[in-house]
């Protein structure tokens, strides 16, 4: 915090009225907690192309076990739902490719935890935000590829139809989510994917 060259970038980051001035020091400053909380904030700026070069950024030199998961969730929350189409699917790569493939070993449910998605100890606001940025995070998944799909699905049907496997909230969550996508897309496999009451009641 005390580095006199760290402190005058993250002031040309905040300050400094050139888009390229931000973006060069976005791209220049070295990860530690005080720059990728600069570097968030960019997330947020007024310029499109800081936008996606904060998270080009975030994407390629910070992994999302250096984030808190409160870092995590309003991120995701910010970019996800961007007015700009090109800053939510950057955020949507940075999700899937990075998170999900490279922080969570394509573990979705490891995802949701890493999020916080069932936060029972949290506030009711707090719990809200979770729950909201989870469900976001799996309808970004469930739009993307028949691969990644096929993780959500994975995540969400072994839970319920092996008996060997413990029931988790998080595989509730996915199974919710990826049966109101079969539903939205009026797919035939609906009532397939559907567990049997009985496991869902018990």
């Amino acid at each position: 915090p005390g580095d006199a060259i760290t402190s005058e970038l993250l002031r040309f980051m905040a300050e400094d009225s050139a888009k390229e001035a931000r973006m060069a020091a976005i791209s220049t400053v070295a990860p530690s907690k005080q720059s990728i909380r600069a570097i968030m904030l960019r997330v947020r700026d007024s310029c499109v192309e800081v936008r996606l070069h904060a998270l080009g950024v975030l994407r390629d030199t910070v992994e999302m076990k250096w984030l808190s998961v409160s870092q995590r969730v309003h991120l995701l929350e910010s970019a996800l739902l961007d007015r700009t189409a090109s800053v939510s699917a950057a955020c949507a790569d940075m999700l899937a490719g990075g998170w999900l493939r490279k922080g969570c070993d394509n573990d979705v449910l490891a995802l949701l935890r890493a999020l916080d998605a069932v936060a029972p100890e949290r506030v009711a606001d707090e719990r809200a935000t979770h729950a909201r940025v989870a469900q976001l995070t799996l309808d970004v998944l469930l739009s993307r590829d028949d691969a990644t799909r096929a993780l959500v699905a994975t995540a969400a049907h072994k839970h319920w139809n092996d008996e060997g496997h413990e029931r988790q909230p998080e595989s509730a969550a996915c199974l919710r989510a990826h049966l109101d996508y079969l539903a939205k897309v009026k797919s035939q496999a609906l009532a397939e994917a559907a567990p049997e009451l009985p496991a869902v009641c018990e």
